[in-house]
């Protein structure tokens, strides 16, 4: 979601955005399984009042959120090395399920995760678009 006050692609650019997740009435059949949800959030911040670089999709930075879904995992605010001073950590063998959004007015994002394979993805959050065993 983001604000709708004008101009709105100043304020998504500027961090008045977010997630809302709506979930089956009776969860997901995999939610016992899951060990850890994590929701991230991928987008580029701009100077603020700094319309010449809005508007030419020059960021100042690109940056991730998160916000645990379960007590004692991590949250963190928007910040270029947020996720490296504070990892999502998981043990071998732990299933994590991962919402992944880009609310960012410009920039593509390319989610990855270096060597692993995911068991499950449902791009969009759709669960007609299930696939297996796919790497980003």
């Amino acid at each position: 979601y983001h604000c709708g006050t004008k101009p709105v692609l100043q304020h998504i650019a500027n961090g008045m955005h977010g997630v809302i997740i709506v979930k089956p009435k009776n969860g997901y059949p995999t939610d016992k399984e899951v060990d850890r949800e994590y929701v991230l959030i991928q987008n580029e911040w701009y100077k603020y009042n700094d319309m010449n670089d809005f508007q030419n999709g020059v960021p100042s930075y690109v940056v991730f959120s998160s916000k645990a879904l379960k007590p004692g995992d991590p949250n963190t605010n928007g910040d270029t090395f947020t996720l490296k001073e504070k990892p999502l950590l998981a043990k071998v063998g732990e299933k994590i399920r991962l919402y992944i959004n880009n609310v960012g007015p410009n920039e593509v994002s390319s989610f990855h995760v270096v060597g692993t394979v995911f068991d499950d993805v449902y791009l969009d959050g759709n669960p007609n678009n299930h696939l297996q065993g796919m790497q980003t």
